[in-house]
C-alpha cells in the first residue's frame, strides 16, 4: 500500500492572502489517494478555502470529530451538503453539551444542533478503530482526565447536571507512513504529551515523526506559567517527537515559549498550509 500522507490545512486561526481564517481548525488528508476530512472549523469557511485550494470536498471517503466543540463541528453541515451520504465519526460522549467557564459566567461550547439531526451520517466509535489500513482513531486511556477539566473550568452535561469535562469526547488520528507515525490531535485538551503517550502506547515500537494540531495553552495569554509549557516541550523532546505543528489554541505566547525550547522543530500552524511526509 502507498503510505504517503499529504495534509492540508483548510482552517485555521490565520490565514495568507486569498484564503480566509476564523477561530477553527479543519484538515484535508490524501492517503495513499484516499481523501479524510478531519474537523470542519465553525462555518462553511472550511468549504469556501477548499474550493480555492482546488481541493474536491467530493472525494472525502468519510470525515472525523476530534472533539465536542463547536470551532471544530460547526461547518459539518456543509460537508454533508458536498458529500451524499457522507460519514461523520466521533464519540459517544459528543451527544452530551459542553460548557466553558469564563469570568462572565458559563458558556456553552458544544456541538451545534444541526451537525446531529441526521442519524444516518453518524458513526459512534467506542474505542480504538482503524478507519482504512493505517489510519487510526485513538480514543484516551489515561485516567483522571477530569482533574485537568476541572483545572480548565470545562463542563458536559451528564445525568442532568454538570460535571468536569474528562475529554472522553475526543480522540487523536494517527497514520502509519514508511517513516513513522503522524499525529494529528486539534485541541489536546487532555495534554499533548498525553496523547503522544497514548499513541506510543498502541504502537510500540515506532515513533512520532510529526506532531499537528492545538495545544490549548491559552489564546489571550497564558493558561499555564511559562515554565509549565517549557516542561511540556522538553517532555514531547523526551518522547522523541522530531517535527511539531501548532497553532488554533495554542496561542501566540504559548507558541513563543514552545520555540524557545523547540527551536527548528516547531512550525506554525496557518490556513493553506501543506505539508506531505
Amino acid at each position: 500500500m502507498d503510505r504517503k500522507l499529504t495534509v492540508t490545512v483548510l482552517v485555521e486561526n490565520t490565514a495568507p492572502e486569498g484564503l480566509e481564517a476564523e477561530h477553527g481548525l479543519s484538515f484535508w488528508l490524501d492517503y495513499g489517494g484516499e481523501c479524510w476530512l478531519l474537523d470542519a472549523g465553525q462555518t462553511d469557511l472550511f468549504a469556501k478555502n477548499a474550493e480555492v485550494l482546488g481541493i474536491d470536498l467530493k472525494r472525502a471517503r468519510g470525515a472525523i470529530l476530534s472533539h465536542g466543540h463547536y470551532d471544530h463541528s460547526g461547518g459539518f453541515p456543509a460537508y454533508f451538503r458536498a458529500v451524499a451520504q457522507g460519514q461523520l465519526f466521533l464519540r459517544p460522549s459528543c451527544r452530551e453539551g459542553c460548557w466553558h467557564e469564563k469570568e462572565d459566567g458559563l458558556r456553552e461550547i458544544g456541538i451545534p444542533g444541526p451537525v446531529l439531526s441526521d442519524p444516518s451520517r453518524l458513526c459512534w466509535e467506542e474505542g480504538r478503530r482503524e478507519l482504512s489500513p493505517g489510519l487510526w482513531l485513538i480514543p484516551h486511556s489515561a485516567a483522571g482526565l477530569e482533574r485537568r477539566g476541572l483545572s480548565s473550568r470545562m463542563y458536559r452535561r451528564r445525568f442532568g447536571r454538570l460535571v468536569p469535562d474528562d475529554f472522553s469526547h475526543e480522540q487523536s488520528l494517527v497514520v502509519e507512513t514508511e517513516r513513522g507515525l503522524i499525529l494529528l490531535s486539534s485541541c489536546s485538551h487532555a495534554g499533548i504529551d498525553t496523547a503522544v503517550e497514548e499513541t506510543l502506547a498502541v504502537f510500540p515500537g515506532k515513533r512520532v515523526i510529526a506532531l499537528l494540531g492545538g495545544f490549548h495553552l491559552g489564546l489571550k495569554g497564558l493558561t499555564y506559567p511559562p515554565e509549565q509549557v517549557r516542561t511540556l516541550a522538553r517532555r514531547l523532546t523526551e518522547l522523541g517527537v522530531e517535527e511539531i505543528w501548532t497553532g488554533h489554541c495554542t496561542g501566540q505566547e504559548g507558541y513563543a515559549v514552545l520555540k524557545e525550547e523547540l527551536g527548528p522543530r516547531l512550525h506554525r500552524l496557518t490556513t493553506g498550509l501543506r505539508l506531505s511526509f
